[in-house]
C-alpha cells in the first residue's frame, strides 16, 4: 500500500497557505465528518493537518520526506457553500448546486491553487456542489479534465436527508440518534451509512488516487461532495 499525505483546506481559510513543492499533490473536493478525519489518522494515511476555517492551510512534514517518490500528495477541498449550507439543512447524497458565495469561494481557492506547481489531476465526487468547485480548479489550474468518483460522495444521512439540522430530532428521533452515534457500525434509518461504510468508501478512493500518482509531479483537487 502506497502512502500518502493528506492536507485539508475549505474554501474560506486559504489565508497564508504553504505547500510542499516536490511532492505529488492531488486535488480532491469532498468533505469528511470530523469521526472519518479521525479515523483516517489512526488507520490509513499519513496526513497532514485538519483544517476548518478560519485557519489556515500549511504542512506538518518537510517535502524533502516526499523526494523518494514514495508519496502522492493530496491537497483535500471542500466544496463551496450552497442554500442548504446557509440554512442549516442537512444534504448528505442530495444533489444541492453551489450559491453566488460558494461559487466566490471556489474561484478563491482556484485562485490560490494555480499559484502552485502544475497540477497534475482534479478529482471530485460526482454531486454538483463538488464538481462545480472542482471544475472551477481545474479550468484555472491549466485546464484539467475533472475526474469524477461517487466514493467521493460524503455520508448518506438517509432519513435525515432535507431536514433542517436543528429540528431533525423532533422529525426522525431514530436517524438523529443513529447520526449522533460513536458507533462505526451504525447505519442511519432510511438507507444511510454507517461510518465505518463511509470511512471504507472513501479511504480506498483516496488510497486508488495516491497509487495512481505515486512519484509523478501530479495535483489533484477535491471539493466537498
Amino acid at each position: 500500500m502506497s502512502a500518502v499525505r493528506t492536507q485539508w483546506a475549505s474554501p474560506g481559510c486559504l489565508h497564508s497557505p504553504r505547500f510542499s513543492t516536490r511532492s505529488v499533490k492531488i486535488a480532491v473536493c469532498v468533505k469528511f465528518p470530523a469521526t472519518i478525519k479521525t479515523l483516517l489518522l489512526k488507520q490509513s494515511f499519513a496526513l497532514t493537518r485538519l483544517l476548518n476555517p478560519p485557519h489556515s492551510l500549511s504542512m506538518s512534514f518537510s517535502s524533502s520526506s516526499c523526494m523518494d517518490g514514495s508519496y502522492a500528495e493530496i491537497v483535500v477541498v471542500r466544496h463551496g457553500e450552497t442554500e442548504w449550507n446557509a440554512d442549516g439543512r442537512i444534504q448528505g447524497h442530495l444533489d444541492v448546486e453551489l450559491n453566488e458565495a460558494g461559487k466566490q469561494q471556489a474561484a478563491l481557492v482556484a485562485d490560490r491553487l494555480s499559484k502552485e506547481p502544475k497540477i497534475s489531476a482534479v478529482y471530485s465526487s460526482d454531486l454538483k456542489r463538488a464538481l462545480v468547485t472542482a471544475e472551477t480548479i481545474a479550468a484555472k489550474c491549466g485546464g484539467l479534465e475533472v475526474i469524477t468518483d461517487p466514493d467521493l460522495r460524503e455520508r448518506n444521512l438517509g432519513e435525515l436527508q432535507g431536514l433542517v439540522f436543528r429540528e431533525a430530532a423532533k422529525f426522525s428521533p431514530k436517524a438523529h440518534k443513529a447520526f449522533l452515534s460513536h458507533r462505526t457500525d451504525q447505519d442511519i434509518p432510511g438507507g444511510g451509512e454507517s461510518l465505518g461504510h463511509l470511512f471504507q468508501r472513501c479511504t480506498s478512493s483516496l488510497q486508488r488516487i495516491g497509487n495512481k500518482h505515486k512519484g509523478m509531479p501530479d495535483h489533484l483537487s477535491k471539493g466537498n461532495p
